[in-house]
């Protein structure tokens, strides 16, 4: 919290209504570019932009033989270890295995992808998705997708949807 002991003052995002979501997956999934490729995962593991445009091979992993994303505590926001399950489609969107060192997804330069990339590919959709507010909908706000969905789709506890987006959960 603040120095006076206020938490601080949660923003939110200029989100897309998930039941606009699926026909923009569809249009990102036509699209072939870095961009889209990383903001459709970014998309389906609820994580952060810099976490997806930093991520490397050596976080994809396996618990229980199932695929998974561990990103270590240095990496994330709340300093604590965050592991995100991988659907079929996350890990396709991945392509094939490469050195533990490469970045999931590269940049133009064959390095790791500058931070726009997933901007541009959202700045290409015509028209350009707007909140209920009327705001143009960014990548961070595809987290507030997530939590909509999840509150109002799923049966699943509040925590537990908070800990999908690695916010830390009282307890």
């Amino acid at each position: 919290g603040k120095a006076n002991g206020t938490a601080p003052k949660s923003i939110t995002h200029p989100a897309m209504l998930y039941q606009e979501l699926p026909p923009f997956m569809r249009d990102l999934a036509e699209r072939k570019t870095v961009g889209a490729r990383a903001l459709r995962f970014t998309i389906l593991t609820a994580a952060r932009t810099n976490e997806t445009l930093e991520g490397t091979w050596g976080e994809i992993g396996e618990i229980d033989g199932a695929p998974v994303w561990i990103l270590s505590a240095e990496r994330m926001k709340a300093d604590d270890r965050h592991v995100v399950p991988l659907t079929p489609e996350a890990i396709t969107l991945l392509g094939p295995r490469r050195a533990d060192d490469a970045p999931l997804f590269r940049g133009e330069a064959g390095g790791f992808p500058n931070a726009g990339v997933m901007w541009h590919a959202l700045q290409k959709t015509k028209p350009h998705p707007l909140d209920k507010d009327g705001r143009k909908v960014v990548v961070h706000g595809f987290r507030t997708t997530f939590r909509s969905w999840a509150a109002d789709c799923t049966d699943y506890p509040r925590e537990i949807a908070e800990k999908a987006l690695a916010h830390a959960v009282p307890g």
